[in-house]
C-alpha cells in the first residue's frame, strides 16, 4: 500500500483506467461465452431418395366443429374492449382477467371484480376509480359508466362485439385489436 501512497495522481488514475478495463474485457469474454449468437446450423441433407409409399393411405383427420366455449367468459377475457358512443376526445375500456376488470373510464382509470357464470350472467363489484377532475360532460359520461357497469347483469360475445346489460340499458363494446 505504500506505493499507492507515494503514486502521483496521473499514475494512480491509469492503475484505474487500466483495472477498469481489465474487468470491462473479462465481462466481454463471458458474456461472449455464454450468451454470444449460436452456431449457425447446417442445412438439412438432400434428400436423394423419394419416400417409400406406404401400404394403407393416409387419412387426414377431419376437422370437428368448434364449440363455443363451456365459460363464455373465455371469449370476455384477453382483450382489452373500447365502448361505442363516446363523448369525442374520450376513450372508455374494459379489460377482463381472471376475476379482475380494469380500465379507462374516460377521465380516470378503475379497477373492480367480476364473476360469471355458465347462463353468460355477469356480476361486477368493488369498482374503484382514480380521483382526477375534468371537464364536467366527461365526469358525468365516466359517472354514467360505472354506475351502469356496477349493474350489469348479463354478458354476449359476438366476434370482436361485447354487450353488456345492465340496469341502464346496454353497453356496447368492441374490441380494440
Amino acid at each position: 500500500m505504500n506505493f499507492w501512497h507515494n503514486a502521483s495522481t496521473g499514475m494512480k488514475i491509469l492503475i484505474i483506467v487500466v483495472i477498469v478495463a481489465a474487468i470491462i474485457g473479462v465481462y466481454a469474454l463471458f458474456t461472449g461465452a455464454l450468451g454470444g449468437s449460436p452456431e449457425p446450423t447446417p442445412p438439412p441433407p438432400a434428400a436423394t431418395e423419394a419416400p417409400a409409399p406406404t401400404a394403407e393411405p393416409t387419412i387426414a383427420p377431419t376437422a370437428e366443429p368448434t364449440e363455443p366455449p363451456a365459460d363464455p367468459s373465455e371469449a370476455l377475457e384477453g382483450k382489452e374492449w373500447a365502448l361505442s358512443n363516446t363523448l369525442p376526445d374520450t376513450k372508455i375500456t374494459a379489460t377482463f382477467a381472471r376475476g379482475k376488470v380494469a380500465g379507462s373510464a374516460g377521465c380516470n382509470d378503475y379497477s373492480g371484480k367480476y364473476q360469471t357464470s355458465s347462463d353468460a350472467t355477469i356480476r361486477i363489484s368493488d369498482l374503484k376509480g382514480g380521483r382526477k377532475a375534468c371537464d364536467q360532460p366527461i365526469m358525468d359520461q365516466e359517472h354514467s359508466f360505472l354506475t351502469a357497469l356496477g349493474s350489469a347483469t348479463s354478458f354476449q360475445v359476438q366476434g370482436n362485439q361485447l354487450t353488456i346489460q345492465t340496469a341502464n340499458g346496454p353497453l356496447q363494446f368492441q374490441t380494440t385489436e
